[in-house]
């Protein structure tokens, strides 16, 4: 085959166009995992959200099509509230990411630690620690923390 030949089968083949392999047709997914909180029905979570970064830090909490987004720093607004019913009739997943706004980085669940059997202490990305305690600023050593409770019915009665 000459060399014109060969050219011109390879410019006919690039304008048909190759079939998209199977994982190009898929949707990307995260490089980092959602924390995932499951709420009975009829339970509500109640979370609060702890910024402990001097960098600013966004929470997003998604729960079906109900998505919040909460953000803050150690040296701004440093705690945030988060709440939300399960009032359908089947346990629903609330989805839990962080990330830092400075540099656009996804926070990875660093820990993981249940209080109890439904309360959760969910702490996201590992921060260095400076050797000399006067370059410390800020809480260590976690970005952000996000702590849940389930709490069923819609108030406390007194026993």
């Amino acid at each position: 085959m000459e060399r014109r030949e060969f050219v011109s089968v390879l410019a006919t083949l690039g304008a048909l166009g190759f079939p998209e392999p199977a994982h190009a047709l898929q949707p990307a997914r995260p490089e980092v995992d959602s924390y995932w909180a499951e709420v009975p029905p009829g339970a509500t979570l109640w979370g609060l959200a702890v910024f402990l970064a001097d960098e600013p830090v966004e929470f997003t909490v998604g729960a079906g099509k109900n998505v919040q987004t909460m953000r803050g720093r150690f040296d701004g607004q440093r705690l945030h509230e988060y709440s939300w019913r399960n009032s359908s009739g089947t346990t629903q997943r609330v989805a839990v990411r962080v990330r830092t706004l400075a540099g656009d980085r996804e926070l990875p669940p660093a820990r993981v630690k249940f209080i109890s059997e439904q309360h959760v202490y969910v702490a996201f990305g590992q921060r260095g620690i400076p050797e000399k305690a006067s370059d410390r600023q800020g809480s260590y050593p976690y970005h952000a923390v996000f702590v849940g409770f389930i709490t069923f019915g819609d108030r406390i009665t007194a026993a």
